[in-house]
């Protein structure tokens, strides 16, 4: 419970403030952005959350045949 150590809402201020610190810095060679812990993760989360999982095509082809097997309808977008 971090409230037992810092008010919560100044806790929050402070965790803005570092992540925003991060836009500023200069990316590595070869990378477009420098991102705090769990950016990433966080970035795909939303991108799937919006527009679903990616599949590899020789996952889609097992749940197809699979559901062709047992007569279960195959959901247009996933063909």
């Amino acid at each position: 419970d971090i409230a037992t150590f810092i008010d919560l809402d100044e806790y929050k201020k402070n965790v803005d403030e570092f992540i925003g610190c991060f836009d500023v810095l200069p990316p590595a060679k070869g990378f477009s952005k420098v991102m705090a812990p769990g950016m990433p993760e966080w970035i795909t989360w939303e991108e799937r959350t919006k527009n679903g999982i990616p599949l590899a095509a020789g996952t889609v082809k097992n749940l197809s045949d699979t559901a062709r097997r047992f007569n279960v309808a195959v959901p247009s977008d996933l063909l």
